[in-house]
């Protein structure tokens, strides 16, 4: 007698999720199980769900969790990635009112990365999203909730 395969289980991501040890501890546990993993932006995570392309998907809120289960992961601090060469650059944390004067944008896009290493706009992230990035640098960002990260999936 034959065994069907397993269908893999569709995981979404959003951007700064870091899936090494996670994807490693699920190989180990469940390796009849394949996964297939998608990544989606922050505003198109929930209509991933609803539309079926993903079982499941790490995001970040606020997210309309109308028909959704989740569970919380953890909070993320916070940052604003900027030039290198950005005033913002040489300190260490900034306050929200040290941002009047600076155009803050808040969706990750090539075009909002071109805006912030021309010096043009600032971008507040959390921090996985702001590392590793040659271009920026990044300031912790004072009096900002922290971003909170789930595991969702449709009920």
């Amino acid at each position: 007698m034959t065994t069907p395969a397993h269908l893999p289980l569709r995981v979404g991501y959003v951007p700064g999720v870091i899936l090494t040890k996670w994807r490693r501890i699920w190989e180990e546990r469940f390796p009849d199980t394949p996964l297939a993993i998608t990544p989606v932006t922050e505003p198109d995570a929930r209509g991933a769900l609803l539309r079926g392309d993903v079982d499941a998907c790490f995001v970040r809120l606020p997210l309309d969790v109308d028909g959704l289960h989740l569970i919380r992961l953890y909070d993320e601090q916070p940052v604003v990635w900027v030039a290198k060469e950005h005033a913002i650059a040489a300190v260490d944390e900034v306050t929200l009112e040290d941002l009047l004067d600076e155009e803050v944008l808040t969706e990750v896009t090539a075009v909002n990365i071109d805006r912030v290493v021309a010096e043009v706009a600032v971008l507040r992230v959390p921090l996985s999203v702001a590392r590793g990035r040659a271009a920026a640098t990044w300031s912790t960002a004072l009096s900002s909730t922290p971003r909170r990260r789930r595991w969702v999936w449709r009920g």
